[in-house]
């Protein structure tokens, strides 16, 4: 049989019982000593965990910097904004006598009663009034006719994705006294000025009416499609007839959550489909919560988040399998000590105990050392990616952020420690169970 060194086995003889402590010496050094004696199969078992681990934290690492990159281009956008838009169309169904294939006409006067009759939820408007008939010219120099200019209210411009990068928006005292004033785009400003920051306070022609340049916007079209602002009031005065609003933004700052918003969504097109005669599931007038948008970009980042634990946790699981192999050899190698344990007194659970600190130490200092391996090396990672500017690319003036600050944050590292916890207790506890059915004379014997 072989000899087992009992020395270890502290008894307090002057109390006539056994503590747990005494009989199961599975104190830090004692686990030590154990992995020592098995240097290579820890080497390898710790190896497949750190591995596991520094995977699984690259992955959620480089979701996370998708996440907060895609985020930082909405609050750039002011896509997260608490705006519910209406824009009259054309209708799809006949309704009330009203034949299919009428464009529903909100003349600008409705447009502010329709807003103001929920002053309540509307702290702010937008309306503007589409004109497509673009051809700015300065002196001989020509936009051309690809876009259209926009009549918008004094708050428009701020409820919408623009960006002011000189002078100022379309102001309050534009719209009532029907000032020829313009913003224009950037493209714009350089093919009539060559300048963008010069533009402002010079004139160019549109219609064969001259405009001051008060502002320039930052090009977010694609293409030569341009567009450009001026006063609502000074593209109906000037534009015989053509009075019927293209776009309502409201601005709903009390709105609580998407819920709330497509509710209020909801009371909106009811009433503005009822008002203009258009059938109740009829896009002649699409009313659209915007904040549905920032949602959706929520639900799909959660999708994504599901999928990269699955995926890092798969080859997790490998570290995991050889966690839970070392620990079946480290019990069976381990027969005669356990035998003598059970038969000195120690309870079940101690010994089990016992198997499950190993266990769980093995794959938390392993897997602590998979996460800090994970965090820096996404951290090179970023590095790399910002110095040669792949994180961002601009795309007709308009800069998307495609990769933004990747490090996992606390919450998630902490889950990362708790999942790490329980499966080296699960790795543990199989191996552990083996021995309860062991008697302690058949252990001794082995």
């Amino acid at each position: 049989m072989k000899q087992i060194d009992v020395s270890t086995f502290k008894t307090d003889l002057s109390s006539k019982r056994y503590s747990t402590m005494n009989i199961l010496p599975d104190s830090f050094q004692e686990i030590a000593s154990t992995m020592k004696q098995n240097k290579l199969r820890t080497f390898l078992t710790g190896f497949a965990v750190t591995w596991g681990v520094m995977l699984l934290v690259i992955l959620l690492s480089s979701g996370m910097g998708f996440q907060k990159a895609m985020y930082r281009n909405l609050r750039n956008s002011n896509s997260t904004q608490k705006v519910i838009s209406i824009s009259p169309g054309i209708t799809q169904e006949p309704y009330k006598g009203f034949k299919k294939g009428r464009y529903v006409k909100i003349p600008y006067a409705d447009a502010i009663n329709i807003c103001n009759r929920h002053s309540d939820m509307v702290k702010q408007y937008g309306i503007s009034i589409d004109y497509y008939s673009f051809n700015l010219t300065y002196k001989n120099k020509s936009t051309g006719p690809s876009g259209y200019i926009q009549g918008v209210n004094e708050a428009f411009i701020g409820t919408t994705t623009t960006t002011i990068l000189y002078g100022r928006e379309i102001n309050k005292e534009d719209v009532t006294n029907s000032k020829k004033v313009i913003v224009i785009s950037e493209k714009t400003a350089i093919d009539l000025y060559n300048n963008a920051a010069s533009a402002v306070g010079k004139t160019l022609n549109w219609r064969n009416m001259n405009f001051i340049v008060v502002g320039v916007f930052k090009t977010t079209n694609m293409g030569n499609y341009q567009n450009a602002f001026i006063p609502i009031s000074t593209l109906i005065n000037t534009s015989s007839g053509y009075i019927y609003i293209s776009e309502i933004r409201m601005v709903c700052p009390t709105l609580k959550d998407t819920k709330d918003g497509n509710r209020f969504a909801n009371i909106i097109k009811r009433e503005v489909r009822a008002r203009y005669s258009v059938a109740p599931n009829d896009t002649g007038i699409y009313v659209s919560n915007e904040m549905s948008d920032s949602e959706t970009i929520r639900k799909i980042f959660t999708g994504i988040d599901i999928f990269m634990w699955i995926l890092g946790f798969s080859t997790l699981i490998i570290g995991l399998m050889g966690v839970a192999n070392i620990m079946l050899v480290s019990v069976n190698e381990r027969s005669a000590e356990i035998g003598i344990r059970k038969a000195l007194g120690a309870k079940p659970r101690a010994i089990i105990r016992m198997i499950l600190r190993e266990s769980i130490l093995i794959t938390v200092t392993f897997g602590m050392i998979g996460v800090a391996l994970g965090t820096i090396g996404m951290s090179i990672i970023d590095r790399i990616i910002s110095s040669y500017a792949w994180a961002s690319k601009t795309i007709n003036g308009m800069t998307i952020t495609l990769f933004y600050d990747p490090m996992i944050t606390f919450r998630t590292a902490v889950a990362i420690v708790i999942v790490m916890i329980i499966c080296g207790a699960i790795s543990g506890y199989l191996p552990a169970r083996k021995t309860l059915k062991i008697s302690a004379v058949d252990a001794m014997r082995k």
